[in-house]
């Protein structure tokens, strides 16, 4: 299994290189009749190309003689090809971070290794209590003279100015066309760019080629495409739908298509040696590298999405909306229904961002059990 070259036989351990070496203690630890074996970093001494195939023979070997097999090793490719469950221990006690079936797939294998796992807790409860924060904060400034020389209004004025809406239903049906215009866009921005970011990312020289095209168009204001789409196509709700996936799907393609072309060429030589084809080497190979990729740009999407809608509403073609109540709280000189659109705003925004953290954990597993 190990296929040891006949140089070696004779030969004396002082005289063997580390790869070699390691070889040797490999095909000694395989040669005992056990039913456990255990490795600590079995291939960390032998070269790329050695080690892509020899984990492959190795993991076809433990399983045709039923050998459990303890591994500990820090290359998490030789996790992800040999072990079917994986524990990461940190801490200075050695404590577990993290426990699972290694079929999660590599994204959620380094963000147990690199502590991302607090990093989502920490996310989700700062969205969570943000807009709490910021009405906090709004209210104890209209009560200094410099909020009240700026219009800044008290909570009660707020409370009072969603009340009326809600009571007369202009509020909820604002908030509605709102979200239903940022849902479509972003959706529309998610499907393109994640079909585009998986093809060209699938093609590493292609997309290095393109790649400074692709972020040239991110950076082009959508705000300034909107009146383009207007005059091409229309004063319609096509026309708003296209400049708000316009300015989200650069944030979705370039994540995605660049999480696909750092994938490892070793890993890819892996895939093709095992004999996997179409769906099952895309799901081996890509999966665990694009959805965590995928579901970050779609988090930014939504974000990008919002501010696109909001903004257009308020420039020209909508009866309804938080663009429009915001210019008409403008426009009457009503700051306390102005301000509670800003938070609104951000409510929504943390309500659609913390979903998609709670879709991401879910998914992507990030979180043990």
């Amino acid at each position: 299994m190990v296929a040891l070259p006949d140089s070696l036989l004779g030969q004396t351990p002082q005289r063997l290189s580390g790869g070699e070496q390691q070889l040797v203690a490999l095909a000694r630890s395989l040669a005992w009749q056990s039913q456990v074996v255990l490795f600590d970093e079995p291939l960390s001494a032998l070269d790329v190309s050695t080690r892509a195939s020899l984990r492959l023979r190795l993991a076809a070997s433990l399983e045709a003689r039923g050998l459990a097999c303890v591994l500990v090793s820090h290359d998490l490719d030789d996790v992800l090809s040999l072990a079917t469950r994986w524990v990461v221990l940190g801490g200075d006690a050695g404590e577990v971070v993290a426990d699972q079936l290694v079929s999660v797939g590599r994204g959620a294998l380094e963000a147990a290794v690199l502590g991302e796992k607090a990093h989502e807790r920490d996310v989700v409860a700062a969205e969570g209590d943000g807009a709490a924060r910021a009405a906090g904060a709004l209210g104890m400034a209209s009560m200094t003279a410099w909020g009240r020389a700026h219009s800044v209004p008290t909570l009660a004025e707020m409370t009072r100015a969603a009340v009326e809406g809600a009571g007369d239903g202009t509020l909820l049906r604002d908030l509605g066309d709102t979200l239903a215009r940022v849902l479509a866009g972003a959706g529309v921005a998610v499907l393109l760019g994640g079909v585009a970011g998986v093809w060209l990312g699938g093609r590493p020289s292609l997309w290095r080629a393109v790649e400074p095209t692709a972020d040239f168009v991110r950076s082009v204001p959508p705000i300034l495409v909107y009146p383009l789409l207007l005059m091409g196509f229309g004063y319609h709700e096509g026309s708003r739908l296209a400049a708000v996936a316009f300015g989200a799907i650069g944030v979705v393609l370039l994540p995605v298509a660049s999480a696909l072309a750092r994938v490892p060429p070793a890993r890819v030589d892996v895939v093709r040696l095992s004999g996997l084809r179409g769906w099952a080497a895309f799901r081996v190979l890509y999966v665990p590298e694009a959805l965590p990729a995928l579901l970050m740009g779609a988090r930014l999407a939504l974000t990008t999405a919002l501010v696109i809608t909001v903004v257009t509403e308020m420039l020209v073609g909508s009866r309804y909306g938080l663009g429009v109540r915001a210019l008409a709280a403008l426009q009457e000189y009503r700051p306390e229904r102005l301000w509670l659109v800003v938070l609104l705003s951000g409510g929504l925004n943390a309500a659609l961002s913390g979903a998609l953290v709670a879709l991401e954990r879910r998914l992507v597993r990030w979180q043990p059990g």
